[in-house]
């Protein structure tokens, strides 16, 4: 059995929904059982999962032999404190393959997921990491606003992203839960296969949307004073403003076909993404 953790957030839900399409039973966990019955139902079995709620582990761990591990929506420096006692109830359940989600570059002893990848590897579970790069549904999410009103705020200058669809990053997810022993001790990074400049989206946007839609690239401390007006939650402000920062000094350009690999796919590109949902961005507050 596999076990999908954050099933109601961004990642893990989208892992999940491609389990389902391929008919693959899996238990999804998150800390709102009520929302997990209102997404899944009662086709799927559900368990409750709490990162600050050690308790809670076992439980949820019971029967499994495979885990899609997903950090919470927001990742600190220190996250790797409450992955370790997870890995190491894991170990004691005989779970025998970690699939862990962290993000593009965690290789950098910089990075907030370096220290849980090296808990992983270094626990004796076999394991899969998958690094995604920044999510097309961060427009959907944090900035939909900020785009209805023809701007896109983000303190990356001319620094270049290869955002991805987050489907993409479920779908090849799923893909290696379905089979992990073939993918035993490999990292995927999952990015889109173009890298894009803010300015290159805002265009996008501008074309798809037929209104003017720009890039501003403020200090980061203007943009965390931005980010208040917008009603982003005070816990996302400096998370997001050293987040985006990293984008100026040119760290998220890589451009992977790893997802191919996986799935025989190619990714969604941006502008099909924004055509997809043009009626949302266009809408007016």
């Amino acid at each position: 059995m596999i076990l999908v953790t954050g099933a109601t957030g961004n990642f893990g839900g989208s892992t999940a929904q491609y389990l389902q399409q391929k008919n693959i039973p899996f238990r999804a966990a998150a800390n709102h059982l009520e929302k997990l019955k209102s997404r899944f139902g009662s086709e799927t079995e559900l368990t409750t999962f709490d990162w600050d709620k050690r308790e809670t582990f076992a439980d949820t761990l019971n029967g499994i032999t495979t885990v899609s591990l997903t950090p919470p929506p927001v990742v600190t420096s220190d996250f790797h404190l409450k992955a370790k006692p997870f890995i190491e109830a894991a170990t004691n359940a005989g779970i025998m393959h970690i699939v862990l989600t962290t993000a593009l570059y965690s290789d950098n002893r910089d990075s907030i997921f370096y220290e849980t990848e090296a808990l992983l590897k270094n626990s004796g579970i076999d394991y899969t990491i998958i690094r995604p790069s920044f999510v097309f549904q961060n427009f959907l999410n944090q900035f939909l606003q900020s785009v209805q009103n023809g701007v896109m705020l983000a303190p990356s200058e001319k620094g270049k992203t290869s955002y991805v669809d987050i489907r993409n990053v479920g779908e090849a997810t799923a893909v290696v839960l379905e089979n992990p022993a073939v993918h035993k001790g490999k990292t995927y990074s999952i990015t889109g296969n173009e890298a894009l400049t803010h300015s290159q989206m805002a265009d996008i946007f501008s074309q798809q949307l037929s209104k003017k839609v720009v890039h501003i690239s403020p200090s980061p401390e203007e943009y965390k004073k931005t980010l208040v007006s917008l009603n982003v939650p005070d816990f996302l402000h400096e998370f997001l403003a050293v987040l985006y920062s990293t984008i100026a000094k040119g760290q998220w350009e890589e451009i992977s076909n790893d997802y191919t690999l996986l799935t025989g796919k190619n990714p969604t590109i941006f502008t099909d993404f924004v055509k997809e949902n043009q009626s949302v961005f266009s809408a007016t507050n």
